[in-house]
């Protein structure tokens, strides 16, 4: 049994890397959405709000705390102080160990880059004291491209929309929120004209895995003009960095 009380979308503001025109020392946006395992029967039970954990005071401390700490922040290490405050306060309030508490933390930067329509994040999951998982998002990055196999399709450029989720991300482009990345991705794939949504797809994980040295990443592809009567229609990959060294895909190029 697993029990989650969470925060969904919790908006404020901070400086946090730099702004989508690069400069630094910029306040910008923040949506900070939080997620706590906590075991829900006894309040269940009773249906006692005295048995369980207090989302209000909850979102109160979370709220301070951006007051209280107004200085410059990198983003992956601020994710980190949010959820060591998170882990601190349910101990405070449970008596509980700290390490068997689990929380993941996310914070997006909604104009945390050019392009990007709902921004760039960082989602870190910790159990007591240790990271489980920390990974770098970038959340429909959109660019016009030649892609697919009709004729009208080969004549004129249609978006596609892009999401991330990257592993094992050098310090430098944590530090810039990503930028750098997207950056990249988007100018390789205007240039871009693949058939398939699958060598497109490929092609990006190639980008991001070879030329950034990121540990693995997980590309959604959509193209949201492909049928008349569906929102979007696409394609997921996850891909590290050592299947392009040891796999002839390492040499796909975009035509």
């Amino acid at each position: 049994m697993s029990d989650i009380i969470y925060l969904r979308n919790l908006h404020l503001n901070a400086i946090i890397g730099p702004d989508r025109w690069h400069r630094s020392g910029k306040a910008q946006p923040i949506v900070l959405s939080l997620r706590l395992e906590h075991e829900l029967l006894p309040a269940a039970a009773k249906d006692d709000v005295a048995k369980t954990l207090n989302y209000g005071t909850l979102c109160q401390e979370v709220t301070q705390f951006f007051k209280d700490n107004t200085g410059r922040w990198v983003l992956h290490e601020f994710a980190f102080e949010v959820c060591r405050l998170v882990m601190y306060w349910m101990v405070k309030v449970t008596d509980a160990n700290e390490q068997e508490r689990k929380v993941r933390v996310e914070i997006l930067l909604p104009k945390g880059a050019l392009r990007v329509e709902d921004g760039v994040g960082v989602e870190l999951s910790m159990t007591g004291s240790n990271v489980d998982s920390q990974v770098l998002m970038v959340k429909e990055l959109k660019v016009p491209c030649i892609i697919g196999v009709n004729p009208h399709e080969r004549v004129e450029k249609q978006t596609v929309v892009i999401d991330l989720k990257m592993k094992r991300v050098r310090e430098e482009d944590l530090k810039l929120n990503g930028q750098p990345v997207v950056k990249s991705v988007a100018e390789y794939v205007e240039g871009s004209a693949y058939e398939t949504l699958e060598a497109l797809a490929t092609f990006i994980a190639r980008v991001i895995c070879m030329d950034f040295g990121v540990g693995s990443v997980t590309v959604s592809l959509e193209k949201p003009s492909a049928l008349p009567s569906v929102d979007g229609a696409g394609v997921e990959i996850t891909r590290d960095r050592e299947f392009f060294q040891m796999s002839d895909f390492w040499h796909v190029d975009s035509r």
